[in-house]
Protein backbone atom coordinates (compact mmCIF):
# COMPACT_ATOMS: atom_id res chain seq x y z
CA UNK A 1 0.00 0.00 0.00
CA UNK A 2 1.85 3.75 -1.19
CA UNK A 3 1.25 6.70 1.33
CA UNK A 4 0.97 9.94 -0.38
CA UNK A 5 1.22 12.09 2.32
CA UNK A 6 2.96 15.72 3.23
CA UNK A 7 1.95 18.76 5.45
CA UNK A 8 0.50 21.23 3.59
CA UNK A 9 2.78 24.32 3.68
CA UNK A 10 -0.08 26.53 4.43
CA UNK A 11 -2.23 24.29 7.33
CA UNK A 12 -2.36 25.23 11.25
CA UNK A 13 -1.89 23.64 14.07
CA UNK A 14 -4.88 21.79 14.26
CA UNK A 15 -5.00 20.46 10.70
CA UNK A 16 -1.23 19.36 10.98
CA UNK A 17 -2.30 17.55 14.37
CA UNK A 18 -5.65 16.40 12.30
CA UNK A 19 -3.21 14.97 9.35
CA UNK A 20 -0.90 13.34 11.57
CA UNK A 21 -3.87 11.51 13.14
CA UNK A 22 -5.20 10.39 9.91
CA UNK A 23 -1.81 9.36 8.93
CA UNK A 24 -1.02 7.38 11.92
CA UNK A 25 -4.39 5.89 12.37
CA UNK A 26 -4.09 4.96 8.84
CA UNK A 27 -0.85 3.05 8.95
CA UNK A 28 -1.94 1.06 12.19
CA UNK A 29 -4.86 0.16 10.79
CA UNK A 30 -3.76 -0.94 7.64
CA UNK A 31 -0.05 -2.98 9.11
CA UNK A 32 -3.48 -4.68 11.67
CA UNK A 33 -5.01 -5.60 8.80
CA UNK A 34 -2.57 -7.29 6.99
CA UNK A 35 -0.86 -4.78 4.55
CA UNK A 36 2.47 -3.67 4.13
CA UNK A 37 3.30 0.24 3.53
CA UNK A 38 5.20 2.06 1.40
CA UNK A 39 6.45 5.30 1.78
CA UNK A 40 8.62 7.58 -1.21
CA UNK A 41 10.04 10.67 0.39
CA UNK A 42 12.89 10.97 2.83
CA UNK A 43 14.13 10.58 6.04
CA UNK A 44 14.20 13.63 8.19
CA UNK A 45 13.77 14.08 11.88
CA UNK A 46 10.06 13.93 12.64
CA UNK A 47 9.01 13.44 9.23
CA UNK A 48 6.32 11.15 7.92
CA UNK A 49 9.24 8.23 6.74
CA UNK A 50 10.61 8.90 10.43
CA UNK A 51 6.98 8.29 11.79
CA UNK A 52 6.48 5.21 9.69
CA UNK A 53 9.89 4.19 11.31
CA UNK A 54 9.19 4.37 14.71
CA UNK A 55 5.52 2.39 13.73
CA UNK A 56 8.24 -0.58 11.87
CA UNK A 57 10.15 -0.49 15.29
CA UNK A 58 6.70 -1.04 17.36
CA UNK A 59 5.58 -4.12 15.68
CA UNK A 60 5.40 -3.00 11.75
CA UNK A 61 9.23 -5.34 10.55
CA UNK A 62 9.42 -6.66 7.29
CA UNK A 63 6.20 -4.89 5.97
CA UNK A 64 7.59 -0.88 6.02
CA UNK A 65 9.15 0.14 2.93
CA UNK A 66 10.65 3.62 2.59
CA UNK A 67 11.75 4.48 -1.09
CA UNK A 68 14.63 6.88 -1.53
CA UNK A 69 15.13 8.93 -5.07
CA UNK A 70 18.91 8.81 -5.22
CA UNK A 71 19.88 12.43 -4.12
CA UNK A 72 18.34 11.87 -1.13
CA UNK A 73 19.90 8.91 0.21
CA UNK A 74 23.36 11.21 -0.44
CA UNK A 75 21.54 13.95 1.28
CA UNK A 76 20.95 11.58 4.30
CA UNK A 77 22.93 11.10 7.59
CA UNK A 78 24.38 8.02 7.33
CA UNK A 79 23.76 7.31 10.33
CA UNK A 80 19.73 7.25 10.19
CA UNK A 81 20.16 5.51 6.79
CA UNK A 82 21.76 2.85 8.62
CA UNK A 83 19.40 3.17 11.42
CA UNK A 84 16.46 3.14 9.08
CA UNK A 85 18.03 -0.24 7.39
CA UNK A 86 17.82 -1.92 10.49
CA UNK A 87 13.93 -2.02 10.89
CA UNK A 88 12.70 -1.03 7.28
CA UNK A 89 13.53 -1.90 3.92
CA UNK A 90 15.02 0.77 2.31
CA UNK A 91 15.15 1.18 -1.48
CA UNK A 92 17.08 3.63 -3.31
CA UNK A 93 16.00 3.21 -6.75
CA UNK A 94 17.58 3.10 -10.18
CA UNK A 95 17.53 6.03 -12.17
CA UNK A 96 19.31 6.53 -15.96
CA UNK A 97 21.77 8.58 -16.61
CA UNK A 98 20.59 12.32 -16.56
CA UNK A 99 20.92 14.09 -20.39
CA UNK A 100 24.03 16.17 -20.72
CA UNK A 101 23.86 19.78 -19.46
CA UNK A 102 20.46 19.15 -17.95
CA UNK A 103 20.74 21.46 -14.34
CA UNK A 104 20.33 19.89 -10.97
CA UNK A 105 16.81 20.90 -10.12
CA UNK A 106 16.07 18.91 -13.20
CA UNK A 107 17.75 15.87 -12.47
CA UNK A 108 16.63 15.79 -9.17
CA UNK A 109 13.03 16.18 -10.53
CA UNK A 110 14.07 12.99 -12.80
CA UNK A 111 14.60 10.73 -9.77
CA UNK A 112 11.65 11.86 -7.77
CA UNK A 113 9.74 11.17 -10.76
CA UNK A 114 11.29 7.57 -11.04
CA UNK A 115 11.06 6.69 -7.55
CA UNK A 116 7.25 7.70 -7.88
CA UNK A 117 7.02 5.31 -10.55
CA UNK A 118 8.50 2.54 -8.83
CA UNK A 119 6.49 2.95 -5.85
CA UNK A 120 3.77 2.16 -8.33
CA UNK A 121 4.99 -0.33 -9.89
CA UNK A 122 5.65 -2.12 -6.60
CA UNK A 123 2.21 -1.43 -4.71
CA UNK A 124 -1.34 -2.23 -5.29
CA UNK A 125 -3.17 0.91 -3.92
CA UNK A 126 -2.82 4.37 -2.66
CA UNK A 127 -3.99 6.80 -0.52
CA UNK A 128 -3.35 10.54 -1.00
CA UNK A 129 -3.91 13.03 1.72
CA UNK A 130 -2.51 16.80 2.55
CA UNK A 131 0.56 17.72 0.43
CA UNK A 132 2.26 20.94 -0.04
CA UNK A 133 1.32 22.95 -3.30
CA UNK A 134 4.15 25.58 -3.79
CA UNK A 135 7.53 24.79 -3.38
CA UNK A 136 8.32 21.53 -4.29
CA UNK A 137 11.40 19.49 -5.92
CA UNK A 138 9.95 18.66 -9.11
CA UNK A 139 8.06 19.07 -11.78
CA UNK A 140 4.63 19.42 -9.52
CA UNK A 141 3.47 18.85 -6.02
CA UNK A 142 4.91 15.57 -5.21
CA UNK A 143 1.62 14.23 -3.57
CA UNK A 144 -0.62 15.46 -6.96
CA UNK A 145 2.56 13.65 -9.14
CA UNK A 146 1.95 10.50 -7.17
CA UNK A 147 -1.62 10.35 -7.51
CA UNK A 148 -1.27 11.09 -11.35
CA UNK A 149 1.01 8.47 -11.87
CA UNK A 150 -0.92 6.14 -9.72
CA UNK A 151 -4.24 7.01 -11.49
CA UNK A 152 -2.76 6.85 -14.96
CA UNK A 153 -1.95 3.44 -14.16
CA UNK A 154 -5.19 2.60 -12.97
CA UNK A 155 -4.39 2.05 -9.82
CA UNK A 156 -6.81 2.48 -6.96
CA UNK A 157 -6.00 6.07 -5.65
CA UNK A 158 -8.25 7.17 -2.56
CA UNK A 159 -8.17 10.86 -2.01
CA UNK A 160 -8.90 12.40 0.81
CA UNK A 161 -9.16 15.91 0.12
CA UNK A 162 -10.62 17.16 3.64
CA UNK A 163 -7.01 18.03 5.07
CA UNK A 164 -6.24 20.86 2.62
CA UNK A 165 -3.03 20.77 0.65
CA UNK A 166 -2.80 19.70 -2.87
CA UNK A 167 -4.89 16.71 -2.24
CA UNK A 168 -7.47 18.90 -1.96
CA UNK A 169 -7.10 20.40 -5.41
CA UNK A 170 -6.70 17.10 -6.28
CA UNK A 171 -10.14 16.41 -5.15
CA UNK A 172 -11.99 19.59 -6.49
CA UNK A 173 -10.76 18.46 -10.15
CA UNK A 174 -12.27 15.26 -9.38
CA UNK A 175 -15.66 16.22 -8.63
CA UNK A 176 -15.91 18.44 -11.16
CA UNK A 177 -14.51 22.32 -10.64
CA UNK A 178 -12.43 23.93 -13.56
CA UNK A 179 -9.28 22.96 -13.71
CA UNK A 180 -8.31 26.21 -15.30
CA UNK A 181 -8.81 27.99 -12.20
CA UNK A 182 -7.29 25.46 -9.41
CA UNK A 183 -4.47 25.60 -11.54
CA UNK A 184 -3.78 29.07 -11.25
CA UNK A 185 -2.48 29.05 -7.51
CA UNK A 186 -0.31 26.01 -8.88
CA UNK A 187 1.04 28.69 -11.65
CA UNK A 188 2.26 31.30 -9.15
CA UNK A 189 5.28 28.66 -8.22
CA UNK A 190 7.66 29.60 -11.42
CA UNK A 191 9.88 26.78 -9.93
CA UNK A 192 7.50 23.88 -11.28
CA UNK A 193 7.61 25.65 -15.05
CA UNK A 194 11.11 26.29 -15.13
CA UNK A 195 12.30 22.49 -14.50
CA UNK A 196 9.36 21.60 -16.73
CA UNK A 197 10.73 23.41 -19.66
CA UNK A 198 14.56 22.09 -19.05
CA UNK A 199 13.27 18.61 -18.97
CA UNK A 200 11.25 19.63 -22.41
CA UNK A 201 14.38 21.10 -23.87
CA UNK A 202 16.57 18.09 -22.72
CA UNK A 203 13.91 15.46 -25.06
CA UNK A 204 11.90 14.49 -21.72
CA UNK A 205 8.52 16.00 -22.13
CA UNK A 206 6.44 15.69 -18.85
CA UNK A 207 2.70 17.29 -17.79
CA UNK A 208 2.37 19.68 -16.25
CA UNK A 209 0.48 20.43 -12.76
CA UNK A 210 -2.81 21.58 -14.87
CA UNK A 211 -2.07 18.44 -17.19
CA UNK A 212 -2.15 16.40 -14.34
CA UNK A 213 -5.40 18.02 -12.33
CA UNK A 214 -7.08 17.68 -15.78
CA UNK A 215 -6.23 13.96 -15.80
CA UNK A 216 -7.51 13.19 -12.88
CA UNK A 217 -10.75 14.76 -13.50
CA UNK A 218 -11.03 13.27 -16.94
CA UNK A 219 -10.77 9.66 -15.93
CA UNK A 220 -13.43 10.16 -13.19
CA UNK A 221 -15.88 11.30 -15.64
CA UNK A 222 -19.10 9.28 -16.56
CA UNK A 223 -19.17 7.33 -13.03
CA UNK A 224 -21.03 8.69 -10.03
CA UNK A 225 -18.63 6.63 -7.86
CA UNK A 226 -15.09 7.41 -9.93
CA UNK A 227 -14.78 4.14 -10.17
CA UNK A 228 -13.87 3.28 -13.30
CA UNK A 229 -10.31 4.89 -13.29
CA UNK A 230 -9.75 3.23 -9.44
CA UNK A 231 -10.39 6.87 -8.00
CA UNK A 232 -11.89 6.94 -4.67
CA UNK A 233 -12.93 11.17 -3.51
CA UNK A 234 -13.19 11.01 0.07
CA UNK A 235 -13.15 14.56 -0.03
CA UNK A 236 -14.64 15.00 4.13
CA UNK A 237 -15.33 12.11 5.20
CA UNK A 238 -16.54 11.65 8.71
CA UNK A 239 -13.95 8.92 9.42
CA UNK A 240 -11.34 9.23 6.66
CA UNK A 241 -9.46 5.93 8.06
CA UNK A 242 -12.72 4.04 7.93
CA UNK A 243 -13.60 5.47 5.18
CA UNK A 244 -10.10 4.39 3.14
CA UNK A 245 -10.16 0.97 4.40
CA UNK A 246 -13.45 0.05 3.71
CA UNK A 247 -12.89 1.77 -0.22
CA UNK A 248 -9.54 -0.19 -0.66
CA UNK A 249 -11.16 -3.42 0.67
CA UNK A 250 -14.15 -2.70 -2.18
CA UNK A 251 -11.25 -2.23 -4.67
CA UNK A 252 -8.65 -4.80 -3.62
CA UNK A 253 -10.90 -8.28 -3.15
Amino acid sequence: MALSVSDPEDADEATIAALDEVFLGLSSALLEAGYGLTYGGDLRLRGFGDRLLKLAGSGGQGRIRIVLAPFVAELADADALAAARDIAEIVVVDVTDPPAGLGEAACRARELAAMRRWVTDHTAARIVVGGRVLGSAGVAPGVLEEAYVSVSQRQPTIVLGGFGGVSELAARAIAGEDVAVLSRVLDADSGYSRVTASLVEAGEPVATPAEMLRVLQDLAKGDASVGSSGLVLGSEPEDPVRSALDALRSRLT
